[in-house]
């Protein structure tokens, strides 16, 4: 294996069973790729109604796919995992797998397969034969390889995923793809800032993530009159995941919360589901695609609810004269290499009196853009205003 990847995953496959859905409530949030690869399904097999999906079969395969009754889909691809498993393969990625098998077929079904994995930078390779070779021409080859005893094998470092079906008997299948948040999330741009708005105000809070416990004394550092836990860094030392403590009178250690210490306050809340930020309100501007903006009122819990999963979070702190409180927090997806930027301006006394936090959020920033943020910051201080 190439050594270049350092995350793995590793499952059996079991039981290839997808349960297909209908919602009869409106609302699902659909793409534009979704529309374009259900219309071309529909026409290339003669189907009279969205109902005939649940019959149809692809290279032995069934079809994964929900929508609602305005017949806006949310998923469809060709079923390559058991629903259980989406979870732990991530489910931006599996659904990315499936539904780019379905488009390749169809692609490949129109004899232009070729040029749009040029496009997507995408590789096929069955027993380790590019697709394309006189060896393997047929993508039903690659996909039939596929069934209920392969075993899957997930890897990716910051720039590709290579995702492989592998068998008992030396037979395999490998996609190989960018780590590309367009190209997984099957969205442009302005599609993922819209949705992202709806999803923000609709999101009712499960968290799945289990709360941070309490650290031991002993990997705690002394800072002015708190305690720290040092976490990871983005980029600079000063965009980072600390959280903050303090010993109580009996010698516990607990979250600090003080007036004194707005900023590490303000962290804490981003990390630890306090009840507090049920009640701090953010007023978040959001500037989108082609200077497009939208408002809106969400609960700090509900943000940090919405980005609990699947994104690493970092806060830093711009260089502001008291009482002024200026944080930047970034939520990072490592799995497509993407950060949301959220700039939060306030006094401590807003934080602390169940105020109204300014807000202005950036949204889906490729990693690499961020990256020429920081020289800005080193300077001045400041990640604002700055071209994103």
């Amino acid at each position: 294996m190439d050594s270049c990847y350092k995350y793995l995953l590793i499952f059996l496959l079991g039981g290839l069973l997808c349960v297909s859905a209908h919602s009869s409530q409106p609302g699902n949030i659909g793409s534009r790729k979704l529309e374009a690869i259900s219309k071309t399904l529909i026409s290339q097999y003669g189907l009279s109604t969205i109902g005939d999906l649940s019959e149809l079969t692809i290279c032995g395969k069934k079809l994964a796919y929900n929508h609602d009754n305005k017949q806006i889909f949310s998923r469809l691809g060709i079923c390559l995992f058991p629903d259980e498993m989406r979870t732990a393969v991530g489910v931006e990625i599996a659904d990315f797998l499936e539904r780019a098998m379905l488009e390749s077929v169809l692609e490949e079904n129109n004899g232009k397969l070729k040029p749009k994995l040029k496009e997507y930078n995408m590789e096929l390779e069955w027993n380790q034969i590019p697709y394309g070779s006189p060896l393997f021409h047929s993508l039903a080859d690659g996909l039939n390889t596929i069934h209920d005893q392969s075993r899957f094998l997930l890897t990716h470092d910051s720039l590709t995923y290579c995702a492989n079906w592998l068998n008992d008997d030396n037979s395999s299948f490998t996609v190989r793809f960018p780590a590309n948040y367009e190209l997984i999330l099957g969205k442009d741009k302005k599609e993922l800032d819209d949705q992202l708005g709806i999803k923000l105000k609709q999101h009712a809070c499960t968290r799945k993530n289990p709360p941070k416990p309490l650290p031991k004394l002993d990997v705690l550092e002394k800072g002015k009159n708190f305690l720290i836990q040092k976490g990871n860094s983005l980029f600079i030392e000063d965009m980072n995941s600390n959280t903050y403590f303090k010993k109580s009178p009996t010698g516990e250690i607990q979250w600090l919360y003080d007036e004194q210490f707005a900023a590490q306050t303000l962290a804490n809340l981003f990390y630890h589901d306090d009840p507090q930020a049920e009640n701090i309100r953010l007023k978040i501007l959001h500037r989108k695609y082609g200077k497009k903006t939208d408002e809106y009122l969400i609960s700090l819990a509900q943000l940090t609810c919405f980005f609990d999963e699947g994104f690493d979070t970092y806060i830093g702190f711009e260089q502001t004269s008291q009482p002024d409180l200026t944080a930047v927090v970034f939520f990072y997806n490592t799995k497509t290499n993407y950060l949301n930027m959220l700039r939060v301006k306030t006094k401590a006394s807003a934080l602390f009196n169940q105020g109204i936090l300014e807000c202005e959020l950036h949204s889906y920033i490729p990693e690499h853009n961020i990256k020429n943020l920081f020289g800005t910051y080193r300077d001045t201080g400041k990640l604002f205003p700055a071209k994103l």
